[in-house]
């Protein structure tokens, strides 16, 4: 059965489409045509299903009213709608933004869905509103239902009106991301945090950011950026933190298998914490970006088809641009041990932010001052922002103080006391790292061979691994993006599938 899921928003819009062998295909916007968090129409979705030649035969989409095409009222997590005007005329549902988050981690489940017992959604905004959702059973169509939702405790935005106060660049949508880091060069203050707290809980959410810190206003703090900011700013996303905590203890303690999604998915920090108490699965595009995978599984489940995402994470359409040979991975491997900038493009484009080993920027993170290199030269980020790293699952146990898999980076793990000076590059402020354990796949084969390589030769068991994009422009996706990217960054190489390319050479 032809099944299409679609979420066209506000921004970061895209497209799910699955053939009847249930292999899905994925499109995003802001990768297909270079503009980050692009938003796009009902013109587009038809776009993409006439340019691969697809009629589905059921669609599915999330909406909440914010393109005209509908909502489902509070509480109601799905309904049958009419067809999309200027789509297909075929039969149609609706279901609830904070439903399609949860539903999206299907990809990445390790149970069957049967058994996952609950979702939690924490997001800036969905739909009618609400905030945060708590949803039991959410795959068993016939026993799922809203446990809780919240249209009040709005602190995921908290995080934008941080980085207005900041002036920092770029879009809101990338400023907690931007703060997160910040937060390891300071030491909190439980009693700020308490009265913070005590003010969101009763949701006086303007109130919160007017609360003074050690007699000094936030908007004087951000614009200071001394000791003091950096030690209100950890204060506060402790703070966030306890709050995301005790939503988990009130909702998800003891229960099986608990799926989170939502914008706050992304705080690789309370990840970590959360992981230690609760057993939750969380998946790398817990964004907008992933929502169109949650409405192709509504309608799947609803139709008993079974879907599978051949590949996945990378899963992004229209940029396959291959692999490279064994000679290729060994003159990459030689330009990283001499302290190279190397751009590493290989297959399709991950799905989520963060490049996974397809679309990467690769340095030796044992250099002293690899991440001053970095920055000057081609990130030009704030100096408290960390970079990810890199290593084979096998390394974990040794490198990593905790021994789970992080394939996603979505977890800051605290590094192993005997590493932590080996590994500058990619240690933070707080010894911790964003790291990805990298497994051996038909996608990861050549990563891994160029870690394996890298480590014979250096003894370095991993890799500095930051997205390959542009300023201001999401992660490269084609061949093309990948040449234009090149042009602009100021990288030593440049492999592209088995292609090896410097300055001179593009």
């Amino acid at each position: 059965m032809r099944l299409m899921g679609f979420y066209i928003g506000g921004h970061d819009s895209n497209v799910s489409v699955s053939d009847d062998d249930g292999c899905v295909r994925y499109f995003k916007l802001e990768r297909i045509v270079q503009s980050k968090h692009k938003k796009g129409d009902v013109r587009w979705v038809r776009d993409v299903c006439d340019a691969i030649d697809f009629r589905p035969e059921v669609v599915c989409f999330s909406d909440g009213n914010r393109n005209g095409l509908g909502t489902c009222r509070v509480g109601q997590l799905a309904k049958a709608v009419e067809p999309v005007s200027g789509l297909f005329d075929v039969p149609t549902f609706c279901i609830d933004h904070h439903y399609a988050h949860l539903l999206s981690v299907w990809p990445v489940l390790s149970v069957p869905e049967k058994d996952v017992g609950r979702g939690v959604c924490i997001d800036g905004r969905g739909d009618n509103q609400v905030k945060y959702s708590v949803i039991d059973s959410p795959f068993n169509l016939a026993s799922a239902r809203v446990v809780h939702c919240d249209t009040e405790a709005c602190f995921c935005l908290l995080l934008n009106r941080i980085g207005r106060l900041m002036g920092l660049s770029g879009g809101e949508l990338d400023f907690a991301g931007k703060i997160m880091g910040a937060a390891a060069y300071g030491r909190v203050d439980d009693e700020y945090g308490r009265t913070c707290l005590a003010y969101l809980k009763m949701n006086r959410l303007e109130e919160v950011l007017s609360v003074p810190f050690r007699g000094f206003a936030v908007e004087r703090l951000c614009q200071n950026r001394d000791q003091d900011f950096f030690d209100w700013i950890a204060s506060f996303h402790s703070m966030l933190l306890g709050l995301v905590s005790d939503i988990f203890a009130r909702y998800a303690y003891g229960i099986r298998c608990t799926v989170y999604a939502g914008g706050f998915s992304q705080n690789t920090v309370c990840n970590e914490l959360l992981r230690g108490r609760f057993d939750v699965t969380i998946p790398p595009h817990g964004y907008d970006g992933g929502l169109s995978l949650g409405c192709i599984e509504y309608v799947a489940l609803l139709y008993g088809q079974r879907l599978t995402a051949r590949g996945f994470p990378f899963l992004q359409e229209g940029g396959d641009v291959g692999y490279a040979s064994t000679g290729s991975i060994s003159q990459v491997c030689d330009c990283l041990r001499d302290g190279k900038i190397v751009g590493w493009c290989q297959g399709r484009a991950e799905v989520g932010p963060r490049a996974l080993g397809h679309r990467s920027i690769l340095m030796n993170p044992a250099m002293r001052d690899c991440r001053r290199i970095l920055n000057e030269r081609v990130k030009k980020r704030e100096f408290w922002r960390p970079f990810a790293g890199s290593l084979l699952i096998g390394d974990g146990p040794s490198v990593m103080s905790a021994g789970h898999e992080c394939p996603y980076m979505l977890h800051a793990v605290s590094v192993a006391l005997q590493w932590r000076g080996r590994l500058p590059g990619i240690v933070h402020h707080d010894g911790t790292c964003r790291f990805q354990t990298v497994r051996r796949t038909p996608e990861l084969e050549t990563f891994c061979d160029l870690l394996e390589r890298f480590k014979r030769q250096t003894g370095v068991p991993a890799l500095l691994n930051t997205s390959y994009n542009l300023g201001g422009k999401p992660i490269a996706n084609s061949k093309r993006d990948i040449l234009d990217a090149f042009r602009g960054l100021d990288l030593d190489v440049l492999c592209v599938g088995d292609e090896i390319l410097t300055k001179g050479r593009v």
